[in-house]
């Protein structure tokens, strides 16, 4: 679809009630199509790509209130032993070039994916503070050509929180946090919330998909801007791990109940829509889009008061697991990943029509997921 096809597919609407939003990768794929359709709260493209630079046209055109970001792969890498501001100016070149074709859309621009350009800060307190001079250095050069920058791109189950590294130790993304709150120009933050194992409990979430709590009081981030910048089921992904669309789906509310609960959250972008290198065929939402857009469609009329059963038991999603999250689930776009504990289970791609999930849907616009 070109772009004046997609300007036509849509029509001017506001932005769903609902955090939940999309990730979306690479291609031209009719999921990305129906999810950008229904003007989600976030939409987060990873570029070079084509089909995202239409898009993002027709989302400032058509949901001007969906907040969009994007970030620019980059195979640059760098070490501790290099300068921080230098490496930042360096990384920053790298992107430049791709980021042309997005100026002036109001777009918020994302840093280095997790640590897969620069030293993993997320354990090292020396880490922790070159990467607080590197992305003060990233922020400011995406401000001064325009962009409000996030930083961050917090990989689930990380960093290390206060206390963690050793006795009376800091959160690590404190001297990040701190580096950026002395920033007189608006900037967010990023955090990838992937569980292990889609349960249904705040609690036992607490480590993986809601650790930006933590990060957020232990940092004193209150009232920044935060992006959920990639979101669900962590490796092997929700396919490989035989979970239902049914179940995916009921976690997605479940998940979008809490954000709900934070008012500094942006929105969260679903991982994946329209992938297809490496692992993120295993994270490929497009069985689940037509649920998704239904679900965002339902969130305007939403009563989280009321738990409403379900008109026959064959109609009710599966129940959320109640084990624990475990230590992590993240999955760096485009692969790798903590490995989760392999569930039982059987789920095809074609288990659940656009009718299915669609009645899915209609059902927890019923009976919102609490905990």
């Amino acid at each position: 679809m070109n772009a004046t096809a997609l300007l036509l597919s849509l029509t001017l609407a506001a932005t769903t009630n609902s955090k939940l939003g999309g990730y979306f990768a690479r291609s031209d794929a009719a999921d990305s199509h129906k999810v950008v359709a229904a003007c989600p709260r976030l939409a987060v493209f990873v570029l070079p790509d084509a089909w995202a630079i239409n898009a993002i046209v027709s989302l400032a055109s058509n949901c001007p209130d969906t907040k969009v970001v994007v970030r620019v792969r980059s195979t640059k890498k760098f070490t501790v032993a290099d300068d921080p501001v230098q490496a930042a100016t360096a990384y920053w070149n790298t992107i430049n070039g791709d980021l042309a074709t997005v100026t002036g859309r109001g777009v918020w621009l994302e840093g280095p994916n997790e640590v897969e350009n620069i030293p993993d800060w997320t354990g090292s307190a020396a880490n922790a503070e070159w990467a607080a001079k590197f992305f003060a250095g990233f922020a400011d050069l995406a401000n001064g050509a325009g962009y409000a920058p996030i930083v961050g791109a917090i990989g689930s189950g990380s960093p290390k929180l206060a206390g963690e590294l050793a006795a009376g130790s800091e959160n690590l993304f404190k001297p990040i946090a701190t580096a950026m709150k002395a920033k007189a120009y608006p900037w967010g933050w990023s955090y990838h919330a992937f569980s292990a194992e889609l349960v249904h409990s705040s609690f036992a979430e607490a480590d993986t998909t809601l650790r930006y709590r933590r990060i957020r009081t232990e940092c004193a981030l209150q009232g920044i801007p935060l992006f959920i910048t990639a979101a669900g089921q962590g490796a092997p992904g929700w396919l490989k791990a035989g979970t239902t669309p049914a179940a995916y789906l009921e976690w997605m509310d479940w998940l979008d109940a809490r954000l709900e609960e934070d008012s500094d959250v942006q929105g969260a972008a679903l991982y994946q829509f329209g992938g297809t290198a490496g692992t993120e065929p295993d994270y490929a939402l497009a069985s689940v889009a037509d649920g998704l857009v239904a679900l965002l469609a339902s969130t305007a009329a939403r009563d989280a008061g009321i738990d409403a059963e379900p008109p026959d038991a064959s109609s009710k999603p599966a129940a959320g697991r109640d084990a624990s999250s475990g230590g992590g689930g993240h999955i760096p776009p485009g692969g790798g990943g903590v490995p989760a504990p392999e569930r039982q289970g059987c789920s095809t791609v074609g288990a659940g029509s656009g009718t299915a999930l669609a009645a899915l849907a209609a059902y927890l616009f019923r009976r919102r997921r609490r905990d």
